[in-house]
């Protein structure tokens, strides 16, 4: 699983409410999540906040055990 995926599971935060939460659309959860592109600065000072790791917004598509 994609460590991005799998910290925003344990968050509680699925696609739709991690979206509204930062002010995106789902396509760009979807992206972060496939490793089609990366969060931009903003973006991951406020994922940072709301408890996402380092690596998960660093290297979003990173595959950990579940």
């Amino acid at each position: 699983m994609e460590i991005f995926r799998k910290e925003m599971k344990l968050l509680g935060y699925s696609i739709t409410s991690l979206g509204k939460e930062m002010g995106k659309g789902a396509s760009n959860i979807h992206g972060w999540i496939n490793g089609d592109f990366v969060p931009n600065a903003e973006s991951i000072k406020k994922l940072k906040q709301i408890g996402f790791s380092d690596t998960a917004v660093l290297n979003p598509s990173k595959e950990v055990e579940v």
